[in-house]
């Protein structure tokens, strides 16, 4: 049977309790997503901009200075020994047999070119203008010194043949003509003499 005091209180107690589990499981994940999110959010946002900001000013500062003193020190310590050991073979290898086969080659191509185009006019230049310098003070010391002298002998051998001629042929005129030919001969002797002198 039904009695109304009773079911009132059996239909408060139930909803009630229906009320209470309904608020209390809609409270809790209302209440638990909320703040997840909102937290999630703000931290995500609040963080990064604080690691960007203190981060990398931190990171500049102490990374800089830290890789500065270790890894100077490390290049120079590291970095003169490889160089030393691996630079001095590898120019004694590949430099000597690079240098010459392009050397070589090159002084030959560009050389002989540059001589061919150079040196012809430039000797044929220096060429003429030395002969004609040293020529013409050849021409001039020796010419006239050699003019002198072959002027001299000439006109000293001239002189003496033409005297010679000329004192034989009086001679022989005046043999032929004069009576005292033997005086005459006499004296033209000692004319040719001093003539000779």
């Amino acid at each position: 049977m039904y009695n109304e005091i009773t079911g009132a209180s059996d239909q408060q107690s139930t909803g009630v309790t229906c009320l209470q589990g309904t608020r209390v499981s809609h409270l809790q994940s209302t209440r638990v997503s909320h703040p997840q999110s909102t937290r999630v959010s703000h931290l995500q946002s609040t963080g990064v901009s604080h690691l960007q900001s203190t981060g990398v000013s931190h990171l500049q500062n102490t990374g800089v200075s830290h890789l500065q003193g270790t890894g100077v020190s490390h290049l120079q310590s590291t970095g003169v020994a490889c160089l030393q050991s691996t630079g001095v073979s590898h120019l004694q290898g590949t430099g000597v047999s690079h240098l010459q086969g392009t050397g070589v080659s090159r002084l030959q191509s560009t050389g002989v070119s540059h001589l061919q185009s150079t040196g012809v006019p430039h000797l044929q230049s220096t060429r003429v203008s030395h002969l004609q310098s040293t020529r013409v003070l050849h021409l001039q010391s020796s010419g006239v010194s050699h003019s002198q002298n072959t002027r001299v002998s000439h006109t000293q051998t001239t002189r003496v043949l033409h005297w010679q001629t000329t004192s034989i042929t009086s001679t022989d005129h005046r043999i032929n003509t004069s009576a005292g030919y033997r005086s005459i001969i006499a004296t033209d002797h000692k004319n040719i003499c001093k003539i000779w002198e």
